[in-house]
């Protein structure tokens, strides 16, 4: 101890010089009449200059702070998700911090039911009480993230959060409320003693005041913002259906359709794809699935094969592992509605779905009946999305001129008959399917003419590979939430089976011990 008061002594000795400059320099100014007026001066410029610099960073630097905790959108959401989030923004730009004061926990309460019911009434459109379409361990999962997340963020952007107690809060505002009190006396006392130092507090007080009201709005509007959109993302998640109450397990989890699928050959316990292929009787949907493996490996010792459905592995250089399931034909429009409901099942495990047409074949009323059973069936989906579609339009060597054949052909811009037969044929059933031009796929599959497979279709199937995933996704959780959901129910069954047993023995031992004593009596 006294080593360091030594120290501390040697210090102070050698600071001492500069420690006088201050005072002796005030004391020069007192004595030529300068300090006055050099004291309003630089003290009046130092609050413009702050103020004016305030300024600057509520332009700036507080956008900065604003983009860099920024909530965004789940990529993984399906159209009506993202729908849902474009809600959550609007009364995220529309909230104000002066109907929110930070004291009143009950406004910011109802702020977040407002969130709720918003994106609850997106999803639950015909319910009376669409926030209540939630099961309750789910709205304490969401209660569970918000508070995390807003944990994490407070104490990451607000300075001394991390050490600030509630007591201090409340400490610090009964001192605030005494000093504001003694303050204002003091300044009534001030007047008539110092006018020109009194007149220039004031100026600087109201500066002063600026500058922390504008940082306290900052601040209470970037978490209110943050409040609504956490809240908000989190609806969306929960009434999606892409939120699980338990991560670890999810991560983990094998649906069941595919857990012999994922253990075929391979050690990866990837999930792998699952694609189905549809199209008329002498579309060429055989043709496509042998194009596409190079040589025909047919499933069925590994996964179960139905009249309707056969599935196939495919494992490809640059394609992720994938089951590929070739649907049987449909002769006609009222085939192809019965085809339709004999492999439902299979269309919504589907992560991709690819539609086999024949340029050569005008009479297109079945195909746009299955693709218009397929809308209305994913329609119906509240939490599965649509897969994307492509159509792979076969036979294209048989247009005209027929005996014309030497690929490559410029369909972009066609500069032969061939070309402009194929972008003709291409545009038709384009417009005809109601589709996407970019998703018609024009294709020759005989084996000694093969064209546009490495070309056309596989970079077609890469360009959706990210949808296929995310459908996969979503698909998996359903199942994952629905397995979870009669797992917990059965272990909820049997403990109360239990606590019933037990109950009942210890209310027949209670009823024998009754008896017996009555028999002794």
């Amino acid at each position: 101890m006294k080593f360091s008061i030594q120290w501390l002594i040697a210090l102070g000795l050698t600071l001492l010089p500069l420690l006088l400059l201050m005072p002796l320099g005030l004391l020069w100014l007192w004595q030529h009449n300068w300090f006055l007026w050099l004291w309003l001066s630089c003290g009046l410029a130092c609050t413009l200059g702050g103020w004016m610099w305030v300024q600057y960073l509520h332009q700036k630097q507080f956008v900065s702070l604003i983009d860099e905790t920024k909530t965004e959108p789940n990529k993984r959401w399906n159209d009506r998700g993202q729908g849902a989030w474009q809600r959550v923004k609007k009364i995220a730009e529309s909230v104000n911090p002066d109907d929110f004061p930070l004291e009143q926990q009950g406004k910011w309460f109802d702020l977040g039911k407002t969130v709720l019911e918003s994106v609850a009434q997106h999803y639950h459109p015909d319910s009376e009480h669409p926030i209540a379409e939630i099961p309750i361990p789910y709205v304490l999962k969401i209660i569970e993230l918000v508070s995390k997340d807003l944990r994490i963020n407070f104490v990451e952007n607000v300075p001394g959060s991390h050490i600030i107690t509630i007591h201090d809060i409340f400490r610090g505002q009964r001192f605030s409320t005494l000093a504001k009190k003694y303050y204002r006396l003091y300044r009534l006392l001030s007047i008539p003693l110092n006018p020109a130092s009194s007149l220039f507090r004031e100026f600087q007080g109201m500066f002063t005041k600026t500058i922390v009201n504008a940082a306290s709005d900052n601040i209470k509007l970037w978490l209110l913002q943050m409040y609504v959109k956490k809240v908000g993302y989190y609806a969306v998640e929960l009434y999606s259906g892409t939120m699980v109450l338990d991560e670890i397990a999810f991560a983990e989890y094998q649906p069941t359709k595919t857990q012999t699928e994922v253990q075929m050959d391979s050690p990866s316990r990837e999930i792998p794809l699952r694609i189905l292929v549809l199209g008329q009787v002498n579309s060429g949907k055989s043709s496509l699935i042998n194009g596409l493996f190079g040589e025909l490996r047919i499933a069925t010792d590994i996964l179960p094969s139905t009249d309707h459905v056969k599935p196939y592995v495919l494992e490809k250089d640059g394609i992720q592992k994938a089951i590929v399931f070739d649907s049987a034909g449909y002769e006609n429009q009222f085939e192809a509605k019965k085809s339709f409901a004999r492999i439902e099942s299979d269309i919504l495990c589907s992560d991709l779905i690819i539609l086999v047409c024949s340029a050569v074949n005008g009479a297109r009323q079945a195909d746009k009946i299955v693709l218009n059973e397929l809308t209305y069936l994913y329609k119906k989906q509240l939490y599965i999305p649509m897969p994307s579609v492509l159509i792979i339009l076969t036979h294209i060597d048989q247009l005209r001129p027929l005996r014309e054949w030497n690929p490559p052909y410029n369909i972009e811009k066609p500069d032969t008959q061939k070309s402009t037969a194929i972008r003709a044929a291409m545009e038709a059933v384009a417009e005809e399917l109601k589709i996407d031009l970019a998703r018609v796929i024009p294709v020759c599959l005989k084996p000694d003419q093969l064209y546009n497979m490495q070309e056309g279709v596989i970079p077609a199937v890469l360009a959706h590979l990210e949808s296929a995933k995310r459908t996969q996704y979503l698909r998996c959780i359903q199942e994952f939430r629905s397995e979870q959901d009669w797992l917990i129910l059965w272990q909820q069954a049997r403990k109360a089976g239990k606590i019933l047993f037990n109950t009942s023995v210890d209310l027949a031992s209670k009823f024998v011990e009754l008896s017996e004593f009555r028999t002794r009596l």
